[in-house]
């Protein structure tokens, strides 16, 4: 794709040397250098469209993720307002800029942007599911549930609605309903390997979902009773979060079941564990004979 990119730039280059005031030729440039992560050119090409034709809509919305892409929210929001203006609304448009309001913490804007979204376009799961956390953050949890329905009505594949529903009845102490979330997406996430497992862990762990990346990991042992590298991803986890009762009970019973197997995937995983006398002392126990 790249290549193709780097292909039409050429292409729309030598086209604006012949009709500089093609503002189609220009927004095509611009899309070309997006497409590449060229910010800074993509947006010039869009502002040389927009000096054209000022209700160039195309041109005003990709402006807006542009900028949107480069953080300036501000900006970025008076461009889709702008591409709001020279057309008809969009509701992926009023979506777009109901995220860059809340990316600039001005919740009760986003809340009315984003309820406009799906008044335009009722199947815009991305509006609903982002209504879900608005109104988590805010204690409204049965309206948050309510959203995160609709918007796994719209997705029932998309293992994030699944972990936002399962915060959401986290929440409200519904466990069950909880374990249930959770347990879909493991499905929608289709990993065969435990050490996909450990890296979706990993980016729960980054949003401080710590609960969360504990229950994927134990519903992983589930999966994976018999491997012996789901068993080190668990056991080493379970020492990143500091469970010691319950990693040294897990290091003993996989030491016993799969001997130094165990010990060379604990490793691989978390190899800072190789640094800790004790835990090296048991693993060392476990070495083949000579």
């Amino acid at each position: 794709m790249a290549g193709q990119d780097e292909k039409a730039i050429e292409w729309f280059k030598g086209y604006i040397d012949e009709y500089p005031f093609s503002e189609t030729a220009w927004y095509h440039l611009g899309a070309a250098y997006y497409r590449l992560d060229d910010l800074d050119r993509a947006l010039d090409a869009m502002d040389y469209a927009l000096v054209i034709d000022e209700n160039f809509t195309a041109a005003h919305f990709d402006r807006g993720r542009i900028l949107e892409e480069k953080e300036d929210y501000q900006e970025a929001i008076k461009a889709f307002e702008a591409a709001i203006d020279t057309d008809e609304p969009s509701g992926y448009t009023y979506y777009r800029m109901g995220v860059c309001q809340q990316a600039l913490g001005l919740e009760a804007e986003a809340l009315v942007s984003l309820k406009h979204a799906t008044k335009l376009d009722e199947d815009l799961d991305e509006a609903w599911i982002e209504l879900a956390i608005i109104h988590g953050e805010n204690n409204r949890l049965f309206e948050g549930i309510q959203h995160a329905k609709k918007a796994l009505s719209l997705d029932p594949d998309n293992p994030d609605y699944y972990l936002v529903a399962y915060d959401l009845y986290m929440q409200l102490g519904l466990l069950l309903e909880a374990e249930k979330m959770l347990k879909m997406v493991l499905k929608t996430l289709r990993i065969e390997e435990p050490s996909g497992l450990l890296d979706y862990a990993k980016s729960l762990l980054e949003m401080n979902q710590i609960d969360a990346a504990h229950s994927v990991l134990r519903m992983g042992l589930e999966r994976y009773p018999d491997s012996p590298e789901m068993w080190a991803i668990y056991c080493g986890f379970l020492y990143a979060i500091q469970e010691m009762t319950l990693a040294q009970q897990h290091l003993n019973e996989a030491l016993q079941r799969y001997g130094s197997s165990f010990s060379t995937h604990l490793l691989l995983h978390y190899p800072k564990l190789g640094e800790d006398p004790e835990i090296t002392g048991e693993l060392n126990k476990h070495l083949p004979q000579a």
